[in-house]
């Protein structure tokens, strides 16, 4: 048997023929649209597994707890009244994930956690809802639901709202963006000429937006960790920082660009 306990999340590694190669693949592709929906919270590890909703795992965590990662989600919850203690969940999640988990319906002497499919109201899965959110994911346009529900409750300019709605939206006009235009447009960074820039690159990667970064304090996970597109590392940025924190965070990123603006348009190079 492959699934140990039928889990299908978890296959066994073995080496078999490309069927069951390309079997652990799609596995892999798809586990992130899955998670944990609480009953009793008896089964879910808060630091390993993805529970609640898209997006909430142990990345979500403070970084300053991460020696806890096996404490089950049912030691967040009281006993007696199967409601999270507010205090606890705010210490560990801060307090704009706070208020999403504090929500989450619960039970009391609930039945057995469960995995569900995050991306249908039924929460079932099948391969015509796994196809068409693989292919969003492809074109830049997965859910990120903290990230759009959060960019409209930052107080911060107008234009700062704009900026984030259109780094979600991948419409910044970076050069690999003018590229896949305009034949033969250069998609190296003028700064550092070390990369091509793509919004991850123009915003986080370039050295002189790194330094700037850096020296805001930006969790490092933020800065180091590996994405595909720039509303993917803002989801992220979603979960772990509060919402004042990205209030900051945004408008640094604002600036960031428009001093990439006017390095290119105006021939204005601002210190880091």
């Amino acid at each position: 048997m492959y699934f140990s306990d039928w889990d299908v999340l978890h296959p066994k590694a073995v080496d078999k023929p490309s069927s069951w190669t390309s079997i652990l693949h799609a596995v892999k592709a798809l586990e992130t649209g899955f998670g944990w929906k609480i009953g009793n919270g008896m089964t879910i590890r808060f630091g390993f597994d993805r529970w609640g909703f898209e997006d909430l795992d142990g990345n979500s965590l403070r970084a300053s707890f991460n020696g806890i990662w096996d404490s089950l989600v049912s030691e967040l919850w009281r006993s007696n009244l199967c409601v999270g203690d507010r205090d606890q969940v705010e210490e560990l999640y801060g307090d704009r994930l706070c208020d999403h988990i504090y929500a989450l319906p619960t039970i009391q002497h609930g039945p057995p956690d469960r995995i569900v499919w995050f991306h249908n109201k039924s929460e079932c899965y099948s391969s015509n809802f796994g196809y068409s959110w693989l292919i969003l994911k492809k074109m830049g346009y997965g859910p990120h639901r903290l990230f759009w529900r959060t960019i409209w409750k930052l107080h911060v300019l107008p234009k700062i709202r704009i900026f984030a709605w259109r780094v979600g939206h991948n419409l910044l006009p970076t050069n690999v963006k003018m590229a896949s235009i305009f034949h033969d447009f250069d998609c190296t960074c003028h700064r550092c000429e070390i990369g091509n820039v793509t919004i991850i690159h123009a915003l986080r990667d370039c050295p002189k937006a790194r330094a700037i970064l850096s020296f805001g304090g930006l969790d490092g996970r933020l800065l180091d960790s590996p994405f595909e597109s720039g509303i993917d590392w803002l989801e992220d940025a979603t979960c772990l920082l509060d919402l004042k924190a990205s209030e900051n965070l945004i408008t640094v990123l604002g600036n960031i660009w428009n001093g990439r603006s006017n390095a290119l348009f105006r021939g204005k190079e601002d210190d880091a």
